[in-house]
């Protein structure tokens, strides 16, 4: 009768996570986990990924080395997808596939200084990053000086992060300007309030410059002249 200890054998190990694994177009073994799993052999824990290249190679990863992955999958386990290589190497196969905590490295010196004039002409953040094809917060962080502080351009300071710079707003400055044309044109706040998708509570204080009071009647031409309509 085999003791419950055996499943931490090398071989039942292996079994295990092939067993586990759901196997993706792209070849990945991947477990449940989202992180990097780990496994119990013989009484060790060692990350899951590691383990499997070690088992299925038949010898130990360099001294010194990371298990790095060629699919950048965390959760995958499969062998042929791992490779050992120094910290060094694997800071900069992140660097090179954008997994840094820099995501925004694709971005050149002048798509910065772009960012950040568009941002101070009242371009929304949310079109900036469509157009660049980067995260929102990417583009809020860049315009506020938290990433790529040193590549030039006007930093936003912090105390007027405000308008679509705030991650939740639910206007963009080129709304606002067009809907207080409409105001001032005789649409009332009900009605455009409704046409935008926005609460009547929203609308009305920046309606009534109660809010939204950074926004300038040039919005649809800075927009136009960024090339973000």
């Amino acid at each position: 009768m085999k003791r419950r200890g055996d499943v931490s054998t090398p071989d039942a190990v292996f079994a295990k996570l092939k067993h586990e694994a759901t196997v993706s177009a792209s070849g990945c073994w991947l477990l449940a986990s989202k992180r990097y799993p780990s496994v119990l052999v013989l009484g060790v824990r060692i990350q899951a990924h590691r383990f499997a290249w070690e088992y299925f190679y038949g010898k130990k990863m360099p001294e010194g080395c990371d298990a790095c992955h060629t699919c950048d999958t965390k959760n995958c386990v499969n062998p042929e997808h791992i490779w050992p290589g120094s910290r060094t190497d694997n800071m900069r196969d992140a660097a090179a596939k954008g997994r840094t905590g820099s995501a925004n490295r694709k971005l050149s010196v002048d798509d910065v200084r772009h960012i950040r004039a568009a941002l101070a002409s009242g371009i929304p953040v949310t079109k900036l990053a469509v157009k660049f094809g980067v995260h929102h917060a990417t583009i809020s962080e860049i315009g506020s000086g938290r990433k790529r502080k040193r590549d030039g351009g006007k930093i936003a300071q912090r105390k007027i992060s405000v308008g679509s710079l705030v991650r939740s707003a639910k206007l963009s400055e080129a709304i606002v300007s067009k809907m207080r044309a409409e105001h001032a044109a005789g649409a009332t706040v009900t009605s455009l309030a409704r046409k935008d998708g926005v609460s009547v509570g929203t609308a009305s204080p920046m309606l009534h410059g109660k809010t939204w009071k950074h926004v300038g009647p040039a919005i649809a031409e800075a927009e136009k002249d960024a090339g973000v309509e």
